[in-house]
C-alpha cells in the first residue's frame, strides 16, 4: 500500500436522510473529496470498492436495517486503517461511548453538527489515517529487510550443511535447486500482526533450532542413502500410497484432503525407503502450504528425466496461502505444517538418485514436480558452477522490495 496525500483521501458520510447527505457534501466538497451513502450496506460496498482511497468514514447511528456501530465494526475488521466516526443524537450517546471504549470508533459527533468543529475532526482523522499508513509502510520495509537477512543466513547455513556431507555427490546442486525455487516463489507479505508477533530476543534461538532440524534431516538422508542399495523394480505407485499414509495425520491436522489421480504403472531402481522419503517430504510441504479445507492433487506420468526415461510425480496445491518460500524463510507454523528440513531433505535425496525437484507457483497455486529416472546410473546430472553460491545470493537482491 502506497501512502497517499491527505488531500486525495475521500470522506464517506453514511446517513439515511438524503437531505443530510446533500448538506454535508455542500459544506465540505471544497475541502475534501466527498462520498455519500444512504445505508450501511451501500457504504460497505463503496469502502470495499475503494481500498486505500477513503481516509475517514462518518456514519449515523440510527438507520433502517443496520446501525452505524454495526457498519463501523465491520469496516474495522476488513479495513482497520480507515478512521471511523459515529454521529448520533444526545439520546444515543450511551451507544457511542460504548463503541469508543471498545475501540470500534475514533470519535463520536453529536447532532446537530457544529460544522467548524466537524471540519477540524475530519482533518484530525485524515492525519491519523496518514500516520497509520506511514507506520505500516515503515514496518513493512523493516520486515522485508529482516526477511532478506534471514534468507541469506539460511542459504549460507545450507551451503555449510552441504559441505559437511561429502558422501553426497550432488548436495551443492540440491542446495542451489532448493534456494532458487524458494527465492523464485518468494512473496513478501509483511503485516502489522506479524510485526507485533516478532520477538527479537527469542528469534536467534528459534532460528538455531530450525536450522538444527534442517541439518538433522540432511544427515538422516545421507545415512539412508549410504545404507540403501539400488534395486530395480521399485513401484512408484506403491511408494506413493505409503507416502500418503505416512502424511495422513498431518493432512488431517491441516484439514487438507489428498487426492491421488490414477497412477501410471512405473518402476525405478531408486531404493523404496529413499523414494518414500522424497515423496513424503514433498507431499508434506504442499500439505503445509495448502489452505484449510483445500485439496492437494497427486499424479504420476512418464517422461524424460535428466536425459533418460523416468517418471514425473506432480503434487499440486490450489489457492495456496503459503508459498515455497515459507518452508525456508518463514518462522511461522500452523497446524499441519511440515517439519523443518523435510523438503530440503527431499531435494538432497532426489539429486543424489539422479532426479530433481522443481517447485513452481502460478495463478492456480503451487506445484512440486518430482522427477525420478528409471535407471539412476544413466541420469545426466549437471555440474555445479564454481561461482554457484555467489550467483545464488544474487537471487536475493532480485527479490521484490
Amino acid at each position: 500500500m502506497q501512502s497517499r496525500p491527505t488531500a486525495e483521501l475521500a470522506i464517506l458520510l453514511v446517513d439515511d436522510e438524503r437531505q443530510t447527505l446533500k448538506y454535508f457534501e455542500r459544506a465540505f466538497a471544497k475541502d475534501f473529496p466527498v462520498l455519500t451513502a444512504p445505508s450501511a450496506d451501500e457504504a460497505e460496498a463503496i469502502v470495499d470498492a475503494n481500498p486505500g482511497k477513503i481516509g475517514v468514514i462518518i456514519s449515523d447511528q440510527r438507520m433502517p436495517g443496520r446501525s452505524g456501530v454495526s457498519l463501523l465494526n465491520s469496516v474495522r475488521r476488513k479495513h482497520p486503517g480507515i478512521v471511523r466516526m459515529l454521529t448520533t443524537a444526545y439520546s444515543e450517546l450511551d451507544d457511542a461511548i460504548e463503541a469508543v471504549n471498545r475501540g470500534e470508533i475514533f470519535r463520536y459527533i453529536v447532532k446537530p453538527w457544529d460544522f467548524d468543529l466537524l471540519r477540524q475532526e475530519i482533518k484530525t482523522g485524515l492525519l491519523v489515517f496518514s500516520l497509520q499508513t506511514e507506520r505500516e509502510l515503515l514496518i513493512g520495509e523493516k520486515l522485508i529487510v529482516r526477511q532478506r537477512m534471514m534468507a541469506v543466513d539460511r542459504a549460507r547455513d545450507l551451503a555449510v550443511i552441504a559441505a559437511a556431507l561429502p558422501q553426497l555427490r550432488h548436495a551443492r546442486l540440491a542446495v542451489d535447486d532448493y534456494v532458487r525455487d524458494c527465492a523464485a516463489n518468494f512473496t513478501a507479505s509483511p503485516s502489522l500482526n506479524e510485526a507485533g508477533a516478532l520477538d527479537l530476543w527469542s528469534q536467534p534461538q528459534a532460528e538455531a533450532k530450525h536450522m538444527s532440524g534442517v541439518a538433522a534431516a540432511a544427515a538422516r538422508v545421507a545415512g539412508e542413502l549410504g545404507a540403501a542399495s539400488a534395486k530395480a523394480g521399485t513401484s512408484l505407485s506403491a511408494v506413493l500410497k505409503e507416502a500418503v499414509s505416512e502424511t495422513a495425520s498431518q493432512a488431517t491436522a491441516a484439514k487438507v484432503r489428498v487426492v491421488v489421480d490414477d497412477a501410471a504403472a512405473a518402476t525405478t531402481d531408486v531404493p523404496a525407503a529413499v523414494l518414500r522419503g522424497i515423496v513424503a517430504g514433498t507431499l508434506s510441504a504442499l500439505i503445509g502450504a495448502a489452505p484449510d479445507g483445500g485439496d492437494v492433487h497427486v499424479s504420476l506420468a512418464g517422461g524424460q528425466v535428466q536425459g533418460t526415461p523416468g517418471t514425473e510425480l506432480r503434487v499440486a496445491a490450489r489457492e495456496v496461502t503459503r508459498g515455497a518460500d515459507s518452508v525456508l524463510y518463514s518462522a511461522a507454523a500452523r497446524a499441519g505444517a511440515a517439519e523443518p528440513g523435510q523438503l530440503f531433505a527431499s531435494y538432497l535425496a532426489a539429486r543424489e538418485c539422479g532426479g530433481s525437484i522443481k517447485v513452481k507457483r502460478d495463478s492456480a497455486g503451487l506445484t512440486a514436480v518430482v522427477a525420478v529416472p528409471n535407471d539412476a546410473a544413466k541420469a545426466q546430472v549437471p555440474e555445479v558452477r564454481a561461482d554457484w553460491l555467489q550467483k545464488l545470493f544474487q537471487h536475493f537482491e532480485d527479490w521484490p522490495a
